[in-house]
């Protein structure tokens, strides 16, 4: 029988989902797509209390809504907007998901966009819990996702570490450009205003 653990990077996201989320109230997926990883998160978080998810496309909401509501998920907050409005989110955030590039099945050249994110990640940080988790996927195999990863990357390595744990998966041996997912890790009860974040 082959044996595959390293063919991609879900075999540790799926532990991080697993471990961390079970006592995690307040969720937020930034970037919610077809509605798969949405459900990923609200499967491994049996205590949720809300889960709020953001999409500029209409059809990518309306696909997610029916994913979950067959599913019987409750308490799912559906905002038909950018992710770098975070005005509906009154609560601290306990665990934020992006999943960027474009909606699969939809107009390739409708991407998310290194600017809005790296702003919405920015407010982000400071509406944190504390020892709070973002996973943020990029995809650099196309110009945009290029772009943007390089962007984000530069954005989180300049993160203060006493406040800020960042960590990066990513196969280095390939030669297609496969998709990057980095980790953040608030380690510190500090807002991060006095760090001007």
């Amino acid at each position: 029988m082959k044996y595959k653990f390293l063919d991609n990077t879900n075999h540790f996201i799926d532990y991080i989902l697993k471990t961390f989320l079970k006592d995690k109230k307040i969720l937020v997926d930034m970037t919610c797509g077809n509605g798969h990883d949405s459900l990923r998160v609200l499967q491994n978080a049996p205590n949720y209390e809300k889960l709020y998810l953001y999409d500029v496309q209409i059809k990518a909401i309306e696909n997610t809504k029916s994913l979950l509501d067959s599913y019987a998920y409750k308490n799912c907050i559906y905002l038909n907007k950018s992710h770098d409005d975070l005005s509906d989110i009154h609560e601290d955030i306990d665990f934020a998901i992006y999943n960027l590039g474009y909606l699969p099945g939809a107009d390739k050249k409708l991407v998310t966009n290194s600017k809005s994110t790296i702003k919405s990640i920015e407010l982000l940080l400071k509406k944190l819990s504390f020892g709070a988790i973002i996973m943020i996927t990029t995809y650099p195999g196309h110009e945009e996702g290029s772009v943007e990863d390089i962007k984000i990357y530069d954005f989180l390595n300049s993160l203060d570490q006493k406040i800020f744990n960042v960590i990066k998966l990513e196969f280095i041996n390939q030669k297609n450009k496969p998709c990057k997912t980095y980790i953040l890790e608030k380690r510190s009860e500090d807002d991060g205003e006095k760090f001007n974040l």
